[in-house]
């Protein structure tokens, strides 16, 4: 019997390698790619979108706003209580339901749709 890390990190490499051209140069992983993760390997999401999350909670990152990019301080200020289940299900709700902007690279979506649920005051 094969350990569940094991058949993660090969689906998660499976996933990698057979996603073809990205359309944004600097990323690995876009929208549309994490969106699939989302509807077919929610694990993989998952793992990716909290990544995503705690190694961006305070660092400068472009953020979409209205389908164009802005350079510029951002802050999430996630309320004490909220799990890692609601932030994958806010991400995955959001590149669901903008269609226009999975080309991106997915930590910027992530980045995005976290920020906009949960802004610093």
């Amino acid at each position: 019997m094969k350990s569940p890390f094991i058949v993660h990190v090969a689906a998660t490499l499976l996933a990698y390698f057979s996603m073809g051209a990205q359309s944004y140069s600097d990323s690995f992983v876009d929208g549309n790619t994490l969106l699939s993760f989302c509807e077919v390997s929610p694990h993989n999401a998952s793992g990716y979108i909290l990544g995503v999350v705690d190694a961006n909670t305070s660092i400068k990152f472009d953020v979409l706003n209205n389908g164009n990019l802005q350079w510029r301080p951002k802050k999430i200020c996630i309320p004490s209580g909220v799990t890692g289940g609601q932030l994958v299900d806010i991400a995955c709700s959001y590149i669901k339901n903008t269609p226009e902007d999975r080309h991106w690279p997915a930590s910027m979506l992530v980045y995005t749709s976290v920020h906009k649920s949960f802004p610093c005051q």
